[in-house]
């Protein structure tokens, strides 16, 4: 009963209604203080459903905020929104993202010291391309096993994401590819988010390598910088028999740090 749930639609930058899901405690003030992580998907047609989890009271009841962007290439709003993000139209799925956040920051959810990105899985594009586009709007990051070098997925033990992708033998495809592509727009002189970025060794969807490229990139042009590139390495795959509180407590914990969020470690959730 404390908890507030919010779901609205924003205007993205070509003006599409973007819908966005945003949770948070009752006793939180919005002042642009709050840290908070803003997720998305935006991929496969599929939707960010509704459910319960009850981890997410820890976040809420630290005073931080849940909010969820339901970027095209998902299924929200049916097959056209799927194909609004899909191949040549796939920008649309970060830069709603980007709406999004702006919407938190500039209604006072939060600030870009406070916010956070998170993403999984064909997330990692959503989330990896809108930290290459607009680092100042984000303090910290978390990609979990991510797909992070498009261009060369098709190389994977798991090559049927060509039909979702498009492949790199194709001159106008590998165009689409090269857009999405975030280990190839990660530049030098430029100050990205804290990252944890996440990869499975057992992972046979997203090879080790994609996220293993896009991390070395970041560590390398983020030498001596302020900000924190972690590779977090698990022996599992992709989803299924995983850790699931290890994973959360990992995530967690890494914003906390990043976000600066202090509370009482005695309250019961």
């Amino acid at each position: 009963k404390d908890i507030i749930v919010k779901e609205i639609e924003i205007p993205s930058y070509d003006g599409t209604m973007i819908p966005l899901s945003i949770i948070y405690s009752d006793k939180i003030k919005l002042d642009g203080k709050n840290p908070t992580i803003i997720e998305a998907y935006g991929a496969y047609g599929e939707s960010l459903n509704s459910f319960f989890d009850l981890s997410k009271l820890v976040w809420l009841r630290a005073g931080g905020i849940y909010a969820i962007a339901h970027v095209r290439g998902g299924g929200e709003k049916g097959h056209k929104w799927y194909k609004a993000g899909f191949k040549a139209t796939k920008a649309n799925s970060w830069k709603d993202f980007i709406a999004c956040s702006e919407y938190l920051i500039e209604n006072k959810y939060t600030s870009p010291k406070k916010l956070s990105g998170k993403g999984t899985s064909a997330g990692g594009i959503t989330v990896g391309r809108a930290i290459t586009e607009r680092p100042d709007l984000y303090k910290a990051a978390v990609i979990e096993v991510g797909v992070l070098n498009a261009l060369r997925l098709e190389n994977s033990r798991n090559n049927i994401n060509v039909a979702e992708w498009g492949t790199s033998k194709d001159s106008i495809e590998f165009n689409y590819l090269y857009g999405m592509d975030v280990y190839h727009h990660i530049k030098s002189n430029t100050e990205y988010p804290s990252l944890l970025i996440t990869g499975g060794m057992l992972d046979s969807r997203v090879d080790i390598w994609q996220p293993a490229k896009g991390v070395a990139k970041f560590q390398e042009v983020s030498y001596k910088k302020n900000n924190i590139v972690l590779f977090k390495i698990n022996d599992y795959g992709h989803s299924g028999d995983i850790d699931a509180i290890k994973d959360i407590s990992d995530i967690f914990s890494f914003l906390f740090w990043q976000l600066n969020v202090k509370f009482n470690c005695n309250e019961k959730f």
